[in-house]
């Protein structure tokens, strides 16, 4: 094809001796986007010393040895594939790469080869639980289940629990360095949280003004870890606004979700700040409103956003995937959730539709939902 240069006439133009290149901590290792759920993509820098930090939290915090075997079941360009791959690599371990996810075909590798770690995003798990004959399969070798890249809800934490028999750990983090994990030891005590910080992290809680809260408060959550990003690529301006300082003056980064700590520092996720629907001058998270309303039997997926609304500014709309066969209608379902929601949570009304917007790791693009209907008021 014009343009293109075939791969080994281009390789075999060089020679195989080692390029003796030398590398500082400090150098440029990759260049990795956000998924841009919220706005426009921006290039996460990470040096060598944030990567090795990387490979050796994740091998330490999930129990990887050499004879660990990952599956890696989402796209290489990926952040969240980075943690079945740093710590494979960096240990030496094993990898099986699966060219394209299916559910059934992930079922089998895991027999076969004797998978003991896997990444994957929460739909993935639920079409995964959801194959004819998932009994079938041995999974008994599964030490390491890892969920991240969009929220786990409550019910789906329990059906996999319930599923794949523990194993299970949520993470919340972001690309540019900072995570959580909850530990399977500490589902049953803490099924709504995402846990702690990793191995070496930190995490606060701060208010519009920047001030840390107590524990029990919500406000935006911060985060500090060795791993963090060097920056927003030739985006200095964004990169100086993400960064919060402690008292020590230490840099943390600003996440713009919603959360608040327990008693026992295991964080709890509110909501993305930009998601938060701002209704009649009361803050309305739409993560408790999906979480309500996916517990009705014949709803498949939620996903609820912010409308105009003349009264109010701005009012809960549920966007819903349906199940196979379902006859549910718009009318009977804002009446079941609204009778099960707070006042100021209630729906303003229910669409249905036959998908969801996602990214590449299967995050709902609340922004594209949102667009259509913000549009028409200018």
């Amino acid at each position: 094809a014009e343009g293109w240069i075939n791969y080994q006439r281009w390789r075999d133009g060089f020679s195989d001796a080692p390029p003796h290149v030398h590398l500082t901590p400090d150098d440029d290792f990759n260049l990795i986007y956000s998924s841009g759920t919220t706005g426009t993509p921006k290039g996460i820098g990470h040096t060598h010393y944030a990567r090795q930090q990387t490979a050796y939290i994740l091998a330490i915090e999930f129990s990887f040895d050499i004879n660990s075997i990952a599956v890696i079941t989402t796209p290489l360009f990926a952040n969240g594939t980075w943690i079945m791959m740093l710590p494979s690599l960096a240990i030496g371990s094993t990898m099986v790469v699966m060219p394209q996810f299916d559910p059934k075909t992930f079922l089998g590798i895991v027999e076969r080869e004797r998978c003991t770690h896997t990444f994957m995003v929460p739909t993935q798990y639920i079409v995964t639980m959801d194959v004819p004959d998932f009994d079938r399969f041995d999974l008994s070798s599964l030490k390491a289940l890892l969920s991240a890249g969009a929220p786990l809800r409550a019910d789906t934490k329990a059906h996999m629990l319930r599923r794949f028999g523990g194993g299970v750990y949520e993470l919340y983090g972001l690309t540019e360095g900072i995570a959580t994990r909850l530990r399977p030891e500490e589902m049953e005590s803490k099924l709504s949280s995402v846990g702690t910080t990793i191995f070496g992290g930190d995490i606060r809680i701060i208010d519009e003004a920047g001030r840390e809260l107590p524990r029990g408060e919500a406000g935006e959550i911060v985060g500090y870890s060795s791993a963090l990003m060097r920056g927003y690529y030739k985006r200095p301006e964004e990169t100086s606004a993400a960064v919060w300082k402690d008292e020590a003056g230490r840099a943390y980064l600003r996440t713009g979700d919603v959360g608040k700590l327990d008693d026992d520092g295991f964080l709890y996720i509110l909501d993305r700040k930009k998601d938060m629907i701002l209704s009649g001058g009361v803050n309305v998270f739409p993560k408790d409103i999906e979480e309500t309303v996916a517990r009705h039997p014949e709803v498949a997926d939620v996903a609820v956003i912010g409308v105009p609304h003349d009264k109010w500014g701005e009012t809960p709309l549920a966007l819903i995937i349906r199940r196979p066969g379902s006859s549910l209608t718009a009318e009977e379902l804002t009446q079941w959730a609204n009778g099960r929601l707070a006042k100021h949570q209630r729906l303003s009304g229910v669409e249905f539709r036959d998908e969801l917007p996602r990214n590449a790791l299967g995050k709902v693009l609340k922004k594209d939902l949102r667009e259509p209907y913000w549009r028409k008021v200018g």
